[in-house]
């Protein structure tokens, strides 16, 4: 199995055999800086698209996860008589 063998964005400047790379590359590297600015106004829009396609209110959504909370409770010794 094929692990951390390079960039999942094939745009990514980071190269495994980098000339430029050191211990503190992300803080330095210009070619970096720019693809993470990039990269972070990306996500920032996606989320933003995710957050305009959600269409269910957070007191829904809690009454959702209390309701799933309370059904998945057990009662232990539910079967057993008091003798």
């Amino acid at each position: 199995m094929a692990f951390n063998i390079g960039p999942i964005d094939p745009d990514c400047p980071c190269e495994r055999m980098c000339p430029d790379r050191t211990p503190e590359c992300h803080g330095q590297c210009g070619k970096y800086k720019a693809w993470r600015k990039k990269m972070d106004a990306f996500l920032e829009e996606k989320n933003q698209r995710q957050n305009a396609q959600d269409t269910m209110s957070d007191a829904k959504k809690k009454a959702i996860w209390r309701k799933m909370r309370n059904s998945r409770k057990v009662s232990y010794n539910r079967l057993k008589s008091d003798a």
